[in-house]
């Protein structure tokens, strides 16, 4: 992980190094401007020396690098309370649940059928299934994925309700527009 020094070795004022010797003007124009020592070493190039720098006169670990107010073992650390997770652990779905959620995607991909063999047939110019039994899958398959969710969140015999409705709604749906 890169800190905020890495990129910038004297933005953070912790690190940041006062020239040694006193500024030298510079002219500019009319006015002067004082520059650090560092900037008289008669290169434009920047100093590679420093605390945030590798080699000679600093570099990572070495006495001038950057030195923590405190020790490491004097930061104040409070307990951290964790709940106890055990019960917590998601059960394993039991075979009713797991029913109901077969039947919940028979029921979409029954529906995504009959919505393509509609478009198909209105390409061709054929009736097709017709806009009721289009419309009923499609509620029908809705109706099964909103209950199938509210099964799987719950536990015990609460489940049970959700997954009965999702069984009722597929023997329906089945019964009306396939059977009858």
């Amino acid at each position: 992980m890169t800190g905020p020094t890495d990129r910038f070795p004297h933005s953070d004022p912790r690190t940041a190094r006062l020239p040694t010797a006193a500024p030298q003007p510079a002219a500019v124009g009319a006015a002067t401007v004082p520059l650090p020592a560092a900037a008289h070493d008669g290169s434009s190039r920047p100093s590679r020396r420093g605390p945030n720098r590798a080699g000679p006169g600093g570099g990572f670990g070495g006495a001038e690098g950057f030195q923590p107010d405190t020790a490491p073992g004097d930061y104040p650390t409070e307990p951290f309370d964790r709940p106890d997770t055990a019960d917590d652990e998601p059960k394993p779905p039991g075979f009713w649940r797991e029913l109901s959620g077969a039947l919940t995607l028979g029921l979409c991909v029954l529906a995504l059928v009959v919505v393509g063999l509609q478009v198909l047939a209105s390409a061709k110019g054929m009736p097709g299934p017709g806009f009721p039994v289009v419309l009923g899958h499609a509620v029908a398959a809705i109706a099964a994925v909103v209950f199938q969710r509210q099964a799987d969140r719950r536990q015990g015999s609460v489940a049970a309700l959700p997954v009965l409705l999702v069984a009722a709604i597929t023997a329906v749906t089945i019964w009306f527009f396939w059977w009858s």
